[in-house]
């Protein structure tokens, strides 16, 4: 904590600390139902992860493992609510400083 207040160094956020708070704030919208089940699919590649552990290769072996089951249309809609969630983290939350391209 002291890193935090004295250095100004961002807290380490999990990608589950962000999942919930994405899930809090969007708990009133159409299609959260599918939002969850997309983000528990998703828990088995982040569900362990700090937001700033997030990389590129994390995300395509998540996308190539989905690719074996659905369509590239949905891996596309799975690819585009991480990328979301981390926008958020990043451009609202301020829990990091940039996201995967």
């Amino acid at each position: 904590m002291w890193r935090v207040h004295r250095l100004g160094e961002k807290p380490r956020r999990t990608w589950q600390d962000a999942v919930v708070r994405w899930l809090r704030e969007r708990e009133h919208k159409a299609g959260i139902k599918e939002e969850k089940s997309k983000l528990r699919w998703l828990d088995q590649f982040f569900g362990d992860k700090m937001l700033n552990e997030i990389n590129r290769d994390l995300i395509d072996k998540a996308a190539a493992a989905r690719r074996k089951e659905v369509s590239l249309s949905t891996v596309n809609r799975y690819l585009a609510l991480v990328r979301a969630i981390l926008r958020m983290a990043r451009d609202e939350w301020e829990w990091i400083d940039k996201i995967p391209r």
